[in-house]
C-alpha cells in the first residue's frame, strides 16, 4: 500500500511539473482549439490565417524577440505545435539569430546543444507536456526559399 501511495504522489508531482512548463506564452499545449484561439488572439492579435488545423500570425513579439511569422498547428482539435520564424538574409545571419535565441533562453532554462547531420548546432530545452522529451527546439533552416532561425514547440500528440 505504501508503494502505491508513493507512486501516486510521484505521478501527481510529475504531472504538475510538466503542466507548468507546457505553455507557449499564455496558451497551454494540448488546449482545445476554441480555448487556444481565444488565448492566442489575446496575446498576438488577429491571425493572418485561421483554420481548424492551423493558425498563422505575422510580426509577433515573443520573449523579447520579434518574429516574422508564427504558425500554430492543431491535431485532434488540440494545440500541438508552435513554430516561430525569424527571417534572415543568408545562412550566416540565420545562425547568428539562432545563437541569440539560445543565449536568451539559456538565461531561464537549461539547454542542451546537439549537432545536425551537416555539423551545425541546434538547441533543445524544457520538459514536454507529457513529462518526457523536450519542450522546444531552437535551430536554423531554410523555409520557403529563405534562411530562418526557428523556435519550435512540439509537435506533441495529445
Amino acid at each position: 500500500m505504501r508503494y502505491f501511495i508513493f507512486a501516486l504522489f510521484m505521478a501527481c508531482c510529475m504531472t504538475s511539473y510538466a503542466q507548468q512548463e507546457s505553455m507557449v506564452g499564455n496558451t497551454k499545449l494540448g488546449a482545445v482549439y476554441e480555448e487556444a484561439l481565444m488565448s492566442l488572439k489575446a496575446e498576438f492579435g488577429e491571425p493572418e490565417q485561421e483554420s481548424i488545423t492551423q493558425i498563422k500570425f505575422k510580426n509577433v513579439h515573443f520573449k523579447g524577440f520579434k518574429f516574422d511569422a508564427l504558425c500554430l498547428n492543431f491535431r485532434n482539435n488540440r494545440f500541438s505545435e508552435a513554430r516561430f520564424y525569424m527571417n534572415a538574409s543568408n545562412k550566416q545571419a540565420a545562425l547568428h539569430l539562432k545563437e541569440s535565441l539560445a543565449k536568451a533562453f539559456s538565461q531561464n532554462q537549461e539547454l542542451s546543444k546537439d549537432l545536425e547531420e551537416d555539423g551545425s548546432t541546434f538547441y533543445k530545452g524544457g520538459r514536454g507536456p507529457l513529462g518526457i522529451g523536450h519542450l522546444f527546439t531552437i535551430f536554423s533552416a531554410p523555409n520557403n526559399g529563405r534562411w530562418t532561425a526557428q523556435l519550435r514547440y512540439g509537435p506533441f500528440i495529445f
